[in-house]
Order: C-alpha cells, then sequence, then structure tokens
C-alpha cells in the first residue's frame, strides 16, 4: 500500500475484494473498509480545509 508516497503493508480485514487502485480505510495498519474514489475526493477536500485553517489560526500574529 502506498500511503502518501509511503509504502507500508497493511492487513486486509474486510470481505470484499480489493484490487491494486481501490482504495481502503486504514486504522492501525488494518484496512477496515473500501470506499469509493468519490467519497475519498471529498475526505480529501475537507482536510485540505482544515489544515489551511489551522495555518491562518498558528500564523497570525499574537495581540
Amino acid at each position: 500500500m502506498n500511503i502518501g508516497g509511503v509504502r507500508k503493508t497493511v492487513i486486509l480485514t474486510i470481505s470484499e475484494p480489493v484490487k491494486p487502485g481501490d482504495y481502503v480505510v486504514v486504522h492501525a495498519g488494518i484496512a477496515i473498509s473500501k470506499i469509493d474514489e468519490s467519497e475519498v475526493e471529498e475526505t480529501l477536500k475537507v482536510w485540505k480545509e482544515y489544515i489551511k485553517e489551522l495555518e491562518e489560526i498558528y500564523s497570525e500574529e499574537p495581540s
């Protein structure tokens, strides 16, 4: 598995078939569910917005 450019070994515990290129939710090194690409895109969008907000908060000068 490739996570953010880092290769990891993941244990598959889900019953549905998974092939290279599929997206899965991984917790503590264990794939716990398969998700579709649209859900991945939405999740990444939310995380990017969250990170941007945090960067704005922590870059502000203290009063």
